[in-house]
């Protein structure tokens, strides 16, 4: 923490990017099941709030709004941290100091270490070879730890998996199951907790899960969804919180999205 005497002396950009810093930490340990830490915020917000500037005052009025938490639902305490933090770099817009001569990198002459995370996507009985590439290949770029595929889902070596994995099925480690229930009980004996991704009641909001670590989700069948007696084998049921007129995505797409949370979970990003 910097002492509040040095704090009131940096420039005003500085200053609202450490109070933002400091809400993001307080936001990433609610996530992880800590108690969010808002001290060292409200010591730089109280060291800086008579110092004349339309943007400090600014950015005062929005750190205010993440004071007072301990009254709020674990849900709106997580939404009043994550809305502040991105109001504050929103304020900052730090492209007017970026250098206008930059250039471009493509990321893949970037070095990169591939990274696998403990969760794995259990596939229930997929029939299209094309979504279990996509899936593939989501799984490589987040980091899925590993893939169950049971029943009748396609597995390499197939062309038509290979056509949308783009090769990715070469990179993520995968087991066969000939039964659901097999690569449940699997996932279980291991320690994982296995969650079922539908639309059923009761159902939770996917981003209302609270860590990612040592989960198994399941993804069902295109057509008919996951099993009532899969269902039952799970510890847990979860949905994506859409908004249009159909209720579900295709199964390679709900990959993606969960594959993506995970990611951001593990990796601690905005």
């Amino acid at each position: 923490m910097i002492n509040p005497r040095k704090f009131v002396l940096l420039g005003a950009k500085q200053q609202i990017y450490k109070i933002a810093s400091t809400i993001r930490v307080s936001e990433i340990s609610l996530k992880n099941g800590g108690s969010p830490d808002l001290r060292e915020t409200l010591c730089y917000c109280d060291a800086v709030r008579e110092l004349p500037g339309k943007k400090i005052a600014q950015a005062l009025e929005i750190a205010d709004s993440v004071r007072n938490l301990d009254r709020l639902a674990p849900k709106e305490k997580m939404k009043r941290l994550n809305f502040a933090y991105h109001n504050l770099l929103a304020l900052l817009d730090r492209r007017e100091d970026e250098d206008k001569n930059f250039s471009f990198e493509r990321f893949d002459n970037l070095e990169r270490v591939p990274k696998r995370y403990p969760w794995i996507g259990i596939l229930d009985n997929l029939r299209s070879p094309m979504n279990t590439g996509s899936i593939f290949r989501s799984a490589d770029g987040f980091g899925t730890g590993e893939l169950f595929l049971t029943g009748i889902t396609p597995s390499p070596p197939n062309p038509k998996i290979s056509r949308t994995a783009l090769g990715a099925e070469e990179f993520v480690p995968y087991r066969y199951f000939a039964e659901t229930s097999a690569s449940i009980a699997e996932a279980k004996a291991a320690g994982y907790r296995v969650v079922a991704l539908e639309v059923v009641e009761p159902a939770r909001h996917l981003h209302e899960i609270q860590s990612f670590e040592n989960h198994a989700f399941v993804f069902g069948n295109e057509e008919f969804g996951i099993t009532e007696e899969t269902l039952s084998l799970c510890d847990d049921a979860v949905r994506l919180p859409l908004s249009g007129r159909k209720n579900s995505l295709n199964v390679g797409n709900v990959f993606a999205v969960v594959a993506y949370e995970a990611w951001r979970f593990f990796w601690g990003g905005p």
